[in-house]
C-alpha cells in the first residue's frame, strides 16, 4: 500500500480556504491534492488516485503539490471481525478537507468543512465501489465549493485590497480559546484557532480595503478582547 506522506495541524475556520492569489488568473485554475491510504484498507492508492484525479479534470482544477492552497484526502480503515476472527468487513474513515500553510511554515487544515464520513461496508466488490464512489462524491462536492467560492472572491476581489491575517491571543486551555473562536466568530470576525501541543493561537484573517482597515480591526479586538493582536501578513 502506498503512503503519501502529509503531517497536518488543525485550523477551525468558519470558511473555505479557497482565496485567490493578488494578480493569479482565474482562467488556469489549480489546487493542491494530498491522498492517504493507510494499511489494511480494501482500496488501492494507485486505483483510487487515479479516480480522484478525474473529478479534479472534470471540474478543471489542475492537481498540484502546493500547500497554500490544498484538497487533503485522508482514507484511514479498520478491519471488522465477527467473533474476533471472522473477517466480515470495514469500517472506514474518510476526512476531506482543504488546508493551507501559514507564513510561520505551519501546514494546517481547516475543521470545516469536512466532507468526509465514516463508512461501513463488506469485503466484496459492490463494497469497495460504495467506498471508492463516496469518497469521490465527497472530492466532487468540496471541488464544486472551492469553485464557488473562487468565482465570488473574484467578483468581490478589488486591486485596492488586500489580505491580512492577526495573531490575537495565545492560550493554553482549549476550552477559553473555542469560546473566544465562537464569540469572534458570531460578531462577524473570520477567526480561527491553531493548534499546538502545549498552547492554542486565535488568529483572525480577512481582506482590508483601505490602509487604515487593519489598525481599526486591531482596535476593535482590543476593546472586545483587551488583547493587543499582531499583524502576521
Amino acid at each position: 500500500m502506498r503512503w503519501f506522506p502529509l503531517t497536518f495541524l488543525l485550523l477551525s475556520s468558519s470558511s473555505l480556504y479557497a482565496l485567490p492569489k493578488e494578480g493569479k488568473s482565474t482562467e488556469a485554475v489549480s489546487l493542491g491534492f494530498f491522498l492517504t491510504v493507510t494499511e489494511d484498507c480494501p482500496l488501492e492508492y494507485s486505483t483510487l488516485k487515479h479516480g480522484l484525479d478525474g473529478e479534479f479534470l472534470r471540474a478543471r482544477i489542475l492537481p498540484s503539490k502546493d500547500l497554500d492552497q490544498n484538497l487533503s484526502v485522508y482514507v484511514k480503515c479498520m478491519p471488522v471481525r465477527s467473533g474476533g476472527s471472522i473477517h466480515t468487513g470495514y469500517a472506514i474513515n474518510v476526512d476531506i478537507r482543504f488546508g493551507t500553510r501559514l507564513t510561520s511554515g505551519e501546514n494546517v487544515l481547516l475543521e470545516t468543512p469536512n466532507y468526509g464520513a465514516l463508512l461501513i461496508g463488506g469485503t466484496t466488490d459492490s463494497a469497495r465501489l460504495y467506498f471508492t464512489n463516496y469518497i469521490k462524491e465527497g472530492v466532487s462536492t468540496a471541488l464544486t465549493d472551492y469553485l464557488a467560492e473562487n468565482i465570488d472572491e473574484q467578483k468581490k476581489y478589488s486591486n485596492n485590497s488586500s489580505h491580512f491575517l492577526l495573531q490575537l491571543m495565545v492560550l493554553r486551555d482549549e476550552h477559553n480559546a473555542i469560546n473566544v473562536q465562537k464569540d469572534l466568530t458570531e460578531r462577524g470576525y473570520n477567526t480561527s484557532i491553531v493548534n499546538s501541543p502545549d498552547f492554542f493561537r486565535i488568529v483572525v484573517s480577512g481582506k482590508a480595503k483601505e490602509p487604515g482597515d487593519v489598525v481599526k480591526i486591531i482596535n476593535e479586538l482590543e476593546e472586545i478582547t483587551g488583547s493587543k493582536a499582531q499583524q502576521i501578513e
